[in-house]
């Protein structure tokens, strides 16, 4: 019996393999020998072969291997359909966890289906945590905050997720978009009223390169619109929330276009985030 599924997503990435390996080596070392972990590596490059750890392992490794590329969702959902685990973690192939992660966030979880650990936004214009306080971090089970202003989780990569609380509809259908499949995912699960916790622990490192598919805000843009369309056919997903999620991309449109905000209420929120030094650029 698993435990633990880490599933990660591999796109031409043979350079992050042995960090990878490593890195989940010593999360089960930490966890013990009552813990079984297994990592899936979802080749999302069919034309490149992944390479085989040299190093030996602790865990089981399992390389899936198809013919077709399917993006970063399509990839996270073959994944789930192989995973063995009670829970899962997804990470970008480019994630860095510590040594704690997964005993922290295994302890943790309970009777909740998701614990999020804070952690820090790796950027070339400075690093900043994800959550900068308690406060902000408890704002994970607050629906209305993804639908009116961002998604309060920066990646599924530091998050532990009860395997069987994932909803059918979000491994049923996926983006043809990449970016905004994260987003859906937690409003699905929030209006499916799944409990959702967070240890304050920095546990986990997002690269932002500046190439990253959430960084290109008009891409991103047609991911939310597509996963607006998909929310709305979704009978528990009230209709305030994609009626105010497109509201805000429509507003992020504009802003990218003209370089200001389109509504009044989104106008006085930049002017907020420029006193408190946290404006967009």
């Amino acid at each position: 019996m698993v435990d633990i599924s880490v599933i990660i997503p591999f796109y031409n990435g043979n350079c992050y393999i042995d960090r990878i390996v490593s890195m989940v080596n010593n999360n089960v070392e930490q966890l013990g020998t009552d813990i079984v972990v297994e990592l899936l590596i979802v080749n999302d490059s069919p034309w490149v072969r992944v390479k085989e750890p040299k190093d030996s392992l602790n865990y089981t490794l399992r390389i899936l291997n198809y013919k077709n590329n399917v993006g970063i969702q399509g990839a996270r959902i073959r994944g789930l359909q192989e995973a063995q685990g009670n829970y899962v973690l997804m990470l970008d192939q480019d994630d860095e966890i510590s040594d704690m992660f997964l005993l922290d966030t295994y302890s943790n979880i309970k009777e909740h289906d998701v614990c999020v650990a804070n952690g820090e936004l790796i950027r070339p214009k400075g690093n900043k945590p994800i959550y900068l306080s308690e406060k902000k971090q408890k704002l994970v089970s607050n629906l209305f905050l993804y639908a009116y202003l961002e998604n309060r989780i920066l990646s599924p990569g530091h998050c532990l997720i009860k395997k069987e609380s994932i909803p059918i509809e979000w491994t049923n259908n996926p983006l043809t978009i990449n970016g905004a499949d994260d987003l859906a995912l937690w409003i699905l699960m929030l209006c499916q009223r799944r409990k959702f916790t967070y240890v304050t622990n920095k546990l986990y490192k997002h690269i932002d390169t500046g190439e990253n598919v959430s960084s290109d805000e008009m891409n991103m843009a047609k991911s939310t619109y597509e996963a607006c369309e998909f929310l709305s056919n979704i009978s528990y997903v009230p209709r305030w929330v994609t009626m105010v999620m497109k509201r805000k991309i429509d507003n992020d449109v504009f802003y990218v276009q003209n370089g200001k905000d389109k509504y009044i209420d989104y106008i006085l929120i930049e002017k907020t985030r420029k006193l408190l030094n946290r404006a967009r650029n």
